[in-house]
Formats: structure tokens, C-alpha cells, sequence
């Protein structure tokens, strides 16, 4: 008689005598085994003292099931104090590997904290999933609201909102933007703000939705005076320039001819309004909109 076929009481009382190993041997003998005796194998485990390496395994291998099997009955989360080192967040781990499901599991208990760098990098599961372009994480991540989502990184104070803004990725700037808690204006260590990178990278899409949010102010500079339309016309993005000038007036009903230069003078910083009028490509591509 196979042990698998074994009536389900015999098959538990049979497992009190197992070492661990061996039970998780016989609990990959069959769908039956496991479904039976999976129960056992992770509270013999948890009580073992093996719940960081089984929820690290379910992170890093996107099951979400185990996961919470041992999360839920985990007595409490693990204490802030312990270090988990440098590999050893699953939380990370899961958000990096993209296992959405294991994420929502980990938040959902409370395992490891939200707002912990891991790895080389240092990045927090937002930033880690923002660098990815993984949208829907995105979104799991800020539903959740222990994730801060204006979390400063130490080298450079880079946000979320930075980061998605040198992307390029205008639907994780718009979850970001939906957040009540969102700093849209929040100046890094150069006092640069999402907005002055996305003009600069010519992200016209994340440039739209950053001067549609009343908390975004058009004209800030950083330490060298320079505003988000200074790194447009620099890098002779024109739609970029188009979007910041627009703000100020209806193109469709501005004047033409000599008004263009008094016009570009009232909003342009000195810096950006030479390099429009020494420039010829620039002058020539920014000129087209509004000539």
C-alpha cells in the first residue's frame, strides 16, 4: 500500500515522527500529500525557526501561496532590529523579481519593512519597481500606506517621482500623482525637481502631467539657477519647451511676428533666452510653434 493512499489521519500521526527533511520529501510525493500535510510542514518549519529562509524562498521563487501559508502563521512580524543583510529581504527580493502576488502577501502581514533599501543599490521596493517599469507593482506598492512615496534615497534625495520622471513613464508618474500624500515639487540635492529632469530628457508626456498638478511650480530653479525650461532648450526639446511656454498663454491665440521675442523674454530665464537667440537650430525648431 503506498503511504500516499494512506488514510489522512495515519498520514498526520505518521508525520510527528519525521524529521523536517524527510516530511518535505513525503509532502512532494503526491497532490494529495501535499495538499494534507503542506499545513504541518510549514508550522513545523516556522516553529523551527526557518520562517525567514521559507518566505525568502517564496519571494524569491514567486509563491505566493507558500508565502502566506507561513505569514499567517507567523505569530507577529519580525522585530525592526533584526538585519537582514544585504540579499535577505524578501520584500525587495519579490518586488524585484517581480512577483506581484508574494508582494501583496508581504504587505498585507506586515513582514519586513517597505521603506528598506537591499542590495548594492540601496533602492527601496518602489524605486525597484519604478527602474523596472512594472506598473501594476507600482500600483500594489502604493495602495499599501505604509510605502512612503516621497522616500528620499541618501546619495543624491532622488523620490519615486524623480525617478519616474527620468524614465519617461507617464502612467507610474500618474499613479504616483494620485497619491494624496504626493510632494510632486520635492527638490533632490542639486534642487532639481522631477519636472527639470523630465524637460531636460524631453518627456513631453510626464512634463504635461507635472504642469497639470497646481503643486508644481513651472519656475524653479536649482543650485545653478537653472529652470525646467533652461534644460529643455538646451537639449532642444521643443516639445518640452512648447509645454512649459504654453502654460503661460493660448498659443493659438498669440500674435505673430516681432511679439515671439518679447513674448519668450517675459517667461524665460537669461540663460534659456540666449541660447535661443544664439542658437540656430533651437531658434529655428522653438519658432515653428509660434511663428
Amino acid at each position: 500500500m503506498a503511504l500516499s493512499s494512506l488514510p489522512s489521519e495515519l498520514l498526520l500521526q505518521l508525520c510527528t515522527h519525521l524529521q523536517l527533511q524527510e516530511l518535505g520529501a513525503l509532502t512532494r510525493a503526491s497532490s494529495r500529500c501535499y495538499e494534507i500535510l503542506n499545513p504541518e510542514l510549514y508550522s513545523r518549519g516556522i516553529a523551527a525557526g526557518l520562517v525567514m529562509q521559507m518566505v525568502f524562498l517564496a519571494a524569491e521563487r514567486g509563491l505566493a501561496n507558500t508565502a502566506e501559508l507561513c505569514l499567517c502563521r507567523q505569530p507577529c512580524p519580525p522585530p525592526e532590529a533584526i538585519q537582514f543583510g544585504f540579499e535577505d529581504r524578501p520584500l525587495q527580493r519579490a518586488t524585484d523579481l517581480g512577483h506581484v502576488e508574494v508582494v501583496r502577501q508581504l504587505l498585507k502581514w506586515g513582514f519586513g519593512n517597505p521603506n528598506a533599501g537591499s542590495g548594492g543599490t540601496f533602492q527601496t521596493p518602489l524605486k525597484l519597481a519604478i527602474f523596472s517599469g512594472h506598473i501594476n507593482m507600482v500600483r500594489v506598492l502604493l495602495e499599501h500606506h505604509s510605502v512612503d512615496c516621497n522616500f528620499e534615497d541618501d546619495y543624491n534625495r532622488y523620490t519615486p517621482l524623480h525617478v519616474a520622471a527620468m524614465r519617461g513613464d507617464g502612467d507610474i508618474v500618474k499613479s504616483l500623482l494620485q497619491r494624496i500624500d504626493i510632494k510632486p515639487d520635492e527638490p533632490d540635492s542639486y534642487r532639481r525637481t522631477p519636472l527639470s529632469y523630465a524637460a531636460e530628457r524631453g518627456n513631453t508626456d510626464v512634463v504635461r502631467l507635472l504642469l497639470e498638478c497646481s503643486k508644481v511650480d513651472r519656475y524653479s530653479k536649482d543650485k545653478q539657477g537653472m529652470a525646467p525650461l533652461d534644460y529643455a532648450m538646451i537639449e532642444g526639446n521643443t516639445g518640452a519647451v512648447k509645454l512649459l511656454l504654453s502654460a503661460e498663454w493660448n498659443i493659438a491665440s498669440s500674435s505673430r511676428g516681432n511679439s515671439l521675442f518679447r513674448r519668450l523674454e517675459a517667461t524665460m530665464t537669461a540663460h534659456s533666452f540666449y541660447i535661443y537667440k544664439k542658437t540656430g537650430p533651437i531658434r529655428a525648431a522653438i519658432t515653428k510653434f509660434f511663428h
